[in-house]
């Protein structure tokens, strides 16, 4: 019956020590980056304000696919040689 309670304490002692030492260093981490983007002497107000004045890019990770050349396929370039041909001939 022991290891029974002791294979519990270990599982609650694993979940009480991953909240304890990465959830704080998450936290720790994401209160640098908030302040970093505020700026050292504006308040979170002022940051909001100058944010929305500046128009934000959205970059998806698409924009080189949305920008290259469609492809073609075999067909297409058949008909396009079709009426090359075509046009060439009168």
């Amino acid at each position: 019956p022991l290891a029974f309670y002791f294979r519990w304490l270990g599982w609650l002692l694993a979940g009480i020590g991953y909240l304890w030492f990465v959830e704080r260093k998450i936290a720790k981490a994401s209160k640098v980056t908030r302040a970093q983007k505020n700026g050292a002497g504006k308040s979170p107000r002022q940051a909001n304000q100058a944010e929305t004045k500046k128009p934000k890019e959205q970059h998806d990770g698409f924009d080189a696919l949305r920008n290259n050349t469609p492809l073609r396929s075999r067909a297409e370039i058949m008909l396009e040689r079709k009426k090359r041909e075509k046009s060439d001939r009168t």
